[in-house]
Formats: structure tokens, sequence, C-alpha cells
């Protein structure tokens, strides 16, 4: 039974020897197939062709050539365990799978858990983060569902706690913002990248599975995205980043003409329309007015700064009544009058 058991796991994990088989990358480092190849890095005599398929693999993986997740189970295998004939595996990368090797044995079909060849039933029973998890963002009409961002590099998508869906990042995540409709999810980077990625829908009739599609990336900053939202109207995204900006982009532009050829649609998105300038520090939180026309933003030097999201100019509070006259569609900022009193003395917010 053991031997089977071996057996199967070699089959469905794909183990790899110490020193033998391809580079994988390294999970604890955010690391995945063909990340631990750098094309750029290669030696003068090795083969072109060999980094290209290395770069290629390292964009499909973080989803960037536009298909779907490719969440392959070839991290390491930290422990094996075989209770009343299941066999339990968990992976470095925080996953827990079962092979029974009684059951499932229908051709190689396990009813869309995954196949093993030699027969058993392969499932993953548990599919996690395995790095610090920086951004989180509810949806905006499920109340069920949400999504996660990390250090590890994976965007994941969650409905309580099934994970819908996953994709890797080609860079390390500290934000994630929904669109208003649910469709879109914005993820801030470390490196003051903001990517886009479409949400597809699983169709169980035709075989396609839930999926985070890439759409686009935008960059002005060179220094960490903390937080992002879109505007309630979905016309715009409040960017606020390390480098004490808060950029606003306008999410499509429309044409006179319209949008004919495909990748129109693309060149017309995410176009940077402001810039709010005035903060002695970076950016720590930020929220739209229901009206989608303020933003209040709070940074690292205690600063709360209202600002016209169309042309970036600070709103003074002592010749406006923004403070008190506007009504916010949320309130994740820790400065203000709505939380004042809330922190005790010198806590630090």
């Amino acid at each position: 039974m053991h031997e089977c058991m071996k057996c199967m796991i070699a089959c469905s994990f794909k183990v790899t020897k110490a020193g033998g088989g391809e580079n994988r990358g390294d999970p604890s480092k955010g690391q995945q197939d063909g990340a631990g190849v750098d094309p750029t890095k290669t030696n003068t005599g090795q083969n072109k062709g060999k980094a290209e398929r290395a770069k290629k693999r390292a964009e499909a993986d973080a989803g960037l050539l536009g298909g779907p997740s490719v969440l392959r189970a070839r991290h390491a295998v930290t422990s094996i365990e075989v209770i009343h004939g299941v066999c339990y595996v968990s992976t470095r990368r925080g996953d827990v799978w079962t092979i029974d090797a009684n059951g499932g044995n229908n051709g190689g079909s396990n009813g869309g858990n995954g196949g093993n060849p030699h027969g058993g039933h392969v499932t993953q029973a548990v599919h996690s983060h395995f790095g610090p998890i920086y951004g989180a963002c509810a949806h905006p009409t499920m109340p069920s569902r949400f999504a996660t961002a990390g250090e590890d590099r994976l965007l994941c998508v969650w409905d309580g706690h099934a994970q819908v869906c996953s994709n890797y990042l080609p860079t390390l995540a500290r934000s994630c913002a929904y669109t208003p409709d649910g469709n879109c999810i914005a993820v801030g980077c470390a490196n003051g990248a903001v990517l886009v990625y479409r949400f597809q829908k699983a169709r169980p009739r035709s075989g396609v599975h839930a999926s985070l599609i890439f759409f686009k990336v935008v960059q002005d900053c060179v220094e960490a995205i903390d937080d992002l939202k879109y505007s309630p109207d979905g016309k715009y995204l409040a960017v606020g980043s390390h480098d004490n900006f808060v950029d606003v982009y306008l999410v499509q532009k429309t044409s006179r003409f319209g949008t004919r050829k495909k990748d129109e649609g693309k060149e017309n998105a995410y176009v940077h329309v402001s810039r709010c300038r005035g903060h002695t520090s970076y950016i720590t939180h930020l929220d739209w007015s229901v009206d989608s026309r303020v933003i209040q933003s709070n940074c690292g030097a205690y600063e709360i700064i209202y600002w016209d999201a169309a042309s970036g100019t600070p709103i003074l509070s002592s010749t406006d009544t923004v403070e008190a006259d506007t009504d916010w569609s949320t309130w994740t900022c820790v400065l203000g009058f709505p939380v004042m009193g809330v922190w005790p003395e010198y806590t630090g917010k």
C-alpha cells in the first residue's frame, strides 16, 4: 500500500531529487516554475531559445499572457501521512493534497479534481497563501467573496473558506481593490506598478474554470503602492504610493468614434489624469466621496488632506466646508473627525 502511495506521489507531484531536474524556483521567495531563470542574466554561451522559453514560461505563470492561472503542484513536499488508506501530502506552498488509492479509479477522471493515470482520486484539499498578506478587498455585491494579495506573489479570489481562483503575480503585492461592478481587480505592487486583472466566470458546461486574466499594467511610481480604490461611479482609480503621491487614473477614456480595434480599448484604459502632491510622507489610506469628486488621504506624518480628483489640487479646509459637508463612500482613513477620540494617546495613529 505504501509503495503504491509513493508511486502515485511521484507521478502526481513530479518530485525531483536534490541537484537534479529543471529549476522550479523557490516558493519561499515567491518563485514558481521558470521564475528562477532570469533571461536577462544568462551567460553569453547559453542558448538564446532556452532563455526565451524560460521567459515565456514565467510570463505564463504570472498570467501576463492572458491565459488562465497556472497553479502546478510542483513545489517541494514537506510531509506525507497515510490515514485509513488516504494519503495526505503537504507542500512548501501551503497546499494540502489527498490521494485515495481505493477510490476515483474511473479511467483517469475524478470529477474535475485532477486525475492520475495510475488510478486513484487526487484532490486539492487546501490551497492558501504561503507568505505575508498585505492586500484584502471585499467584493462589492457578493458578501462572501473577497480577494487577497501578498508577498508570495499570489492574487487569490475566495468565496468564504473556498478558493475560487488564483494567479501568480510578476512581483510582490501590497494592496488590491475591486471595481464597483466586481469584474476587475487592481493590484498595487511593491515596485510601484498597478496590475489590472479581469475575472472570468466558470462555465462548467464548456469546461472553463474561473480564472483571472491579465488586462493592463500602469506604472508612474517607483515605490510601493500602499492603497488604491476605485471611485463609486467606477470612472476613476486613486493610487496612493510610498512616493508621497496620490495618482488618479481614468479607467476608460471614451473615444469620439468609439473603440474599433481590440487593442484600442487597452490603450484608452487607465489613463493618468492627475497627481496629488502635498503629503510629506508615504500614503497610508485614502477614500472617495460619494459623488466621486473628492479624495481624502492620510500619510505617515499623520496628515489628512482633501483633494479635487480631476485636477489633483488640495482643497483647503479654511476656505471650504468639505470636512463637514462631504459624504464619503467609504471611511478607511485612520484620521479625521469621525474617528476622533477612538485612538488612545500615543497610539501611533
